[in-house]
Parts: C-alpha cells; structure tokens; sequence
C-alpha cells in the first residue's frame, strides 16, 4: 500500500507571519495616506527589528549599547524614552518570538522571588505615596524584565567575552564625544551630569584592562592602552570623586595579583593625573582642588539630603513616600535642603522612596548573586591553579564581573541608579555565577558519584 501523503499546510512561523501582515494591513493604509513621514519611520523600525530578531547574537550586545547609551532620549508623544527602552522594546518582542517558532524555556536568576516582592512594594509605595502614578512602577517592571533577558542570554563565556568588548567601545565612544561637546568646569557629555557619564567611564576602563589581559597582539594592545589613556583622561575631567574612589577601589582588588596590568594602569592613572590638570585654566584648577579636597558646596548639600533621607526613613519606614519619587520629599517631611534634589545615595534613597522592606528585597537578592558569583570565582581559581587552562581563561572573565560588581556596589553609595543599566548589570552578575564548573570540579563530582555507587554494586 502506498504511503499517504502529506498535506501540504503552513508551518507556525508562516502562520504568525500570515497574521501578522493581516493585522497590520489596516494601520498601514491609514498611515499611508495620512501620515507617511510616521509610515517611513515605521519601515526603518521594522527592518532594524527584523535584523535583531533574526540574528540572536545581536540581542545583548544591542540591548547593552542602549542602556549605555540611555541618555540620548526620543521625543515621544506618552513618554520619555532613551535608547535602552528602545533597545528592550527592539529585543524583548525578537527574544518571545523566537520562543513561539524554536520553544525554550525561559530561566528565572536565583532568588526571583525577591525581585517579585521589590516590584510589589515598589507599587504600594508608589500608590499609596505623595504623588500616586503607575509609570514608575511599569518601568521598574520593564527593568525586571531586562534583568531576565540579560541572565538567559549571557549565560557563557564567549557572550560575557564579547559584551566587555561592547562596554570598552561604548566608554570610549562617551568620552570621545563628552570631548567634543561644549563644556565648563566638569565633563559632563551626552549624560549632562559628570556623575552619570564616569559610570560609563569606569565600566569602559574595567572592560580595557579585561581586555589587555588577554594577551591581545602589539598593535591592539597599543590601541586598547591608548583607549584607557582617553578613559582616565575623560574620568579626571569629570571630577566625580565617588567614581574615582569607586574605581581605584575595583582597581586595587582586580590588579592585585597582575602586577604588569597594575604598572600599565598606575603609570596612565599618574600621567593623566599629573599631565590633565595643568592643561586646563586656573578656576578649573581650583575647582578640581577644592573638590578633592571636599572643600565645595556640594558636600554640604549632600549632608543636608542624607539627612532628609534618615528622616523620611524614620517616619515612613514601610512604604517611604513614593517610588520614584524621591524628589518631591518636601510634600512628605520638612527638608534640609532644597525640594527637587536627587538622594546621591541609591541605597538610602530607595530605602526613603520606596522604604525599607523595599530596599531590604533587593539587597538580599542582589547578596545572594554576589555571593554566588565569589563562590564560582573561588572555585574556579581552586581549579586554575591545579592545572585546568581553561579554568585559568574563566578566572580572569570572573575577575572582571566582580572588579564590575565591586564599583557599581561602591559607587552607588555616592550616586543614583542610571535607569535601564543598572539591572542589566545585576542581571550579568548572575548570569557570571551559573558557568559551567571548571573540568576539576567535574572530575571531582564525578569521582565521588563513583565512591557512592561503588557499596551498592558491591552488595
């Protein structure tokens, strides 16, 4: 009997394809004949995205750029948005689509569960506080969400690899260009505010040293001394004294071990130091001393605003006064210091804006992917030096992630969290701390496998 055949049918990518353009039909006439300037930007849009969707490889090094590029912002008609929601809008869709074609399941970090319990007190605060909205809390969701898409996407070593050679392009290109716009007494580049704009510095420089430690050629290794020269140049100029403090802090425990890295970084750091400031006019000069000297105003009004954060923190200790919306504390509590001031202080202000339980959900989920990724760190190192080679390449990665973890925690202390990227570097935190164990390791779970079966076999 001959086999019967096949129907011919489409398959599920044709199908959603199919309804697809039968849902856009419609909106794409209107715009056609009304709005064809919104119909071309569209187009431009939909090709880009349909370049992400059908290239994987681009989803986080694209979602990456934007949030490091999140300042540059899109007039929009319903919110503000910059290039790291444009990105997540760009790679979240190509990332669930993929899912409905080739079904994977999707992974949630260790410890979600606190990420729940922070995005639900982050919605009573903001709903219950002095200037009740939901916008705050639909981003803060969208940043979870980012988180999660960062952890399932980066979870190996040729990504991670591949990511610190997309933080190196993006610092430098924010310093090239923070040159090349107008500025007074402090760099203050696409950011506008020299603080935000050192946090992609300081990334930039910790990805050029991860980079120089891998033995690159002459000719890039030239090139990459040469981009951490602009860097540090960039990050004197800024005269953020947290992210430098941050900074030498992530330094000192990454090169402590690397002695020809920590010469090349020492002698940049102390050139541009020396070389910089003499360049520059003499109220720069007195500017950058007295703030080094913590000597300016800007001590005193951080004082008086870590102050405010303590009292609104004693009053309101469950819910604070609102996430997000920190910069109206004066409707809340008498303040110190001017109404309209950002807290300088994430951990305070978060603990003051959307309260202390808020606060206490995230530290114990970010604690616990710190701690996580040391125990891989230390395990890891464990097997480098009994011999495993390729333990010694995931060392240094590791060493990197946590030189990276180390900054954000310090530098937080002395600044606001910069949107978008913040959780997307959480979210590469933890994906760092679930690689593979080192081929001792596995040997050795293996070996031990074999010592609990053995009785049994025995008998």
């Amino acid at each position: 009997m001959a086999p019967r055949a096949k129907p011919i049918g489409m398959d599920r990518p044709a199908v959603l394809a199919a309804l697809a353009g039968l849902l856009a039909a419609p909106i794409l006439g209107y715009l056609a004949t009304l709005r064809p300037n919104l119909l071309a930007g569209g187009m431009v849009a939909a090709a880009g995205f349909t370049v992400v969707l059908l290239n994987p490889r681009l989803w986080l090094p694209v979602l990456m750029a934007g949030g490091l590029f999140d300042e540059v912002f899109v007039p929009t008609g319903f919110a503000k948005l910059g290039m790291g929601d444009l990105a997540f809008f760009a790679v979240v869709p190509a990332f669930a689509l993929r899912r409905l074609v080739d079904p994977q399941p999707i992974e949630l970090p260790a410890g979600w569960g606190f990420l729940f319990g922070f995005i639900g007190l982050a919605f009573a605060s903001t709903v219950m506080g002095v200037n009740p909205t939901y916008g705050y809390t639909a981003r803060v969701v969208s940043y979870q969400v980012a988180l999660v898409l960062v952890y399932n996407l980066a979870r190996d070593e040729d990504t991670l690899r591949d990511l610190l050679v997309v933080v190196a392009i993006c610092g430098v290109a924010h310093g090239v260009i923070a040159l090349s716009l107008p500025w007074q007494s402090r760099l203050e580049g696409l950011a506008q505010q020299p603080n935000m704009l050192s946090v992609r510095l300081a990334l930039g420089i910790i990805s050029v040293i991860g980079l120089l430690g891998r033995n690159p050629t002459r000719p890039a290794r030239a090139g990459l001394l040469a981009a951490m020269a602009l860097l540090l140049t960039c990050m004197v100029l800024t005269n953020s004294r947290g992210s430098l403090i941050a900074l030498s802090v992530s330094m000192v425990w990454l090169l402590r071990h690397r002695k020809g890295l920590a010469l090349a970084f020492v002698v940049s750091a102390a050139s541009v130091v020396l070389l910089v400031p003499r360049n520059e006019d003499r109220d720069t000069q007195e500017m950058m001393s007295k703030r080094l000297r913590f000597e300016d105003k800007s001590v005193d009004h951080r004082t008086g605003v870590l102050r405010d954060s303590l009292t609104v923190i004693q009053q309101r200790p469950l819910l604070g006064v609102g996430f997000g919306q920190y910069q109206e504390l004066d409707r809340a509590v008498d303040i110190a210091k001017g109404g309209g001031r950002s807290a300088h202080n994430f951990y305070l202000g978060t603990a003051a804006s959307a309260g202390v339980p808020a606060l206490l959900m995230l530290m114990l989920f970010a604690g616990l992917t710190v701690r996580r990724l040391w125990q891989r760190a230390r395990a890891t190192e464990q097997a480098a030096l009994a011999g495993d080679a390729a333990a010694a390449a995931r060392r240094w990665l590791l060493a990197i992630i946590q030189a990276m973890a180390l900054y954000h925690a310090v530098s937080l202390m002395v600044r606001d969290a910069a949107r978008i990227v913040e959780w997307m570097l959480l979210g590469l935190y933890a994906a760092a701390s679930t690689l593979g164990p080192p081929a001792v390791e596995r040997l050795s779970e293996a070996r031990a496998r074999r010592a609990a079966s053995a009785p049994r076999l025995a008998g």
